[in-house]
């Protein structure tokens, strides 16, 4: 499978995903499984895109949680761009 320039590989995707809280690494590397690119912005924020055929969406989401509610907003989110998100 040819890589995109922007589309870390495995090993990359667990480089970039240092330091994240465990929920938000568990919602990148499903969509990252899912053929979503995953971009870590300047800010340190994740920047996640559909993958090439879908209509062209991305949201940001934060490296870490403050509150709960950050968790279920990226969920919400990650859905909304037909990422498969287990409802928990």
């Amino acid at each position: 499978m040819k890589q995109e320039k922007d589309q870390p590989r495995n090993e990359d995707i667990n480089r970039i995903l240092g330091g994240v809280c465990p929920e938000i690494r568990f919602l990148l590397r499903l969509a990252h499984q899912q053929e979503f690119r995953i971009i870590r912005t300047s800010s340190g924020h994740f920047k996640i895109v559909t993958p090439p055929g879908k209509p062209k969406r991305s949201i940001v989401t934060p490296a870490k949680t403050g509150e709960y509610r950050a968790v279920r907003n990226t969920k919400a989110q990650m859905r909304r761009i037909g990422v498969e998100v287990p409802r928990t």
